[in-house]
């Protein structure tokens, strides 16, 4: 009844009793929403909101245009690997991982609905990771991971358009090296006008 036959709440319902957030007694307590068993998924993942990197990580795929490679996370992050591997892991019940090619796992929200939710809850906290995610872009050239140039390439301009960032979206259009550095790393004119 709860659900009102929503998939994701069944899957966030049936990913809270396999994690141990809820108990099979606690059916008589079910949440309304979808939304109340993920603030609780999220208050137990976060130990109580106090893990910053969880959230920070949660935020950063809240506002990332496409999945998210674990180095090209720990360098948006500014973590090691193996912190964000661990970050990762202790997110897994929200998250979706995909293979795109045979060097790196990505990872996304397993439900659209999750980033429009943060979006929509935490709006300040995601435009923060989007305006730091921006000014990586805008340091492509200290990228340290092909993944993150490669990000920043093909998605920075539309992080500083979202942002309403006029003058660094007319810098970045405007330099010449970045743009014969983005047509040379797409291989293609698409993403450089």
């Amino acid at each position: 009844e709860c659900s009102k036959g929503h998939p994701l709440y069944l899957k966030l319902y049936c990913d809270a009793l396999f994690n141990g957030a809820m108990e099979i007694e606690d059916v008589q307590r079910l949440p309304d929403k979808w939304e109340t068993i993920l603030e609780n998924i999220i208050q137990q993942i976060s130990e109580a909101g106090t893990n910053e990197d969880i959230l920070d990580l949660l935020h950063l795929l809240a506002i990332s245009k496409a999945p998210l490679s674990i180095s090209a996370i720990a360098e948006f992050l500014n973590i090691r690997v193996m912190k964000a591997k661990t970050v990762l892991d202790n997110c897994r019940v929200l998250l979706l991982e995909t293979a795109s090619n045979q060097r790196s796992e990505y990872f996304q929200f397993f439900h659209e609905s999750l980033r429009e939710w943060f979006s929509k809850t935490q709006k300040s906290e995601c435009r923060t990771m989007a305006k730091r995610v921006a000014n990586h872009c805008l340091d492509w050239r200290d990228c340290q991971e092909e993944e993150v140039r490669h990000y920043a390439f093909t998605h920075g301009a539309t992080h500083l358009y979202e942002l309403s960032d006029r003058e660094q979206l007319w810098q970045l259009l405007h330099d010449e090296a970045y743009r014969q550095a983005q047509i040379k790393e797409l291989n293609r004119y698409q993403e450089s006008y």
